[in-house]
């Protein structure tokens, strides 16, 4: 067994969807890491700039796990 015979292995996902594993997971670090660093930026008094192919995604993530679970 490798380091990649796990990638799609069923892990909790609090959207409630399809997707496993990996494809999750990195969704939703790359959603804080965006969120921590426009906090940061702006914190900071620096401009942000997010991409809005970026930022409707993690939107619609964000979404999804509010609405999963009743």
């Amino acid at each position: 067994m490798n380091a990649f015979s796990t990638l799609d292995a069923p892990v909790f996902n609090a959207a409630g969807d399809e997707r496993a594993g990996v494809e999750f997971w990195m969704s939703s670090v790359l959603n804080e890491t965006v969120v921590h660093g426009f906090d940061a930026a702006n914190a900071a008094g620096r401009p942000v700039d997010i991409d809005a192919d970026i930022a409707a995604p993690l939107i619609s993530n964000h979404f999804a796990m509010l609405t999963a679970h009743p």
